[in-house]
């Protein structure tokens, strides 16, 4: 019908505006052990995870354990430990799509 033509060609145009704002490479998802997705953050090439922290802290609500006074950690693949020293020399772009954290 053509309603529904007129709904899709909206919705195509829509994504294509979306995709040069929004890339998949960009946005990192946030997940806990506990919880699962919890939200995302968009990182940068040269974000690092301790940037990373700020911004879950800002910008992911509602998290489980993911409040102002939180205490987590991040997670390398196989449940490794990020300590806070090298937070700042990991890049987050390493680990899109998502990024695991283990709350303390």
């Amino acid at each position: 019908s053509a309603p529904a033509a007129a709904a899709a060609v909206l919705l195509a145009r829509c994504a294509m505006a979306r995709a040069g704002a929004w890339s998949s490479s960009h946005v990192l998802r946030v997940a806990t052990e506990c919880a699962g997705v919890v939200g995302f953050v968009e990182v940068g090439a040269t974000t690092s995870l301790a940037e990373v922290r700020t911004k879950i802290r800002a910008e992911v609500e509602g998290a489980p354990g993911l409040g102002a006074g939180a205490r987590f950690v991040f997670l390398l693949p196989g449940a490794t430990p990020v300590s806070r020293k090298q937070e700042p020399h990991l890049l987050a772009s390493d680990f899109i799509p998502i990024i695991c954290l283990r709350e303390l």
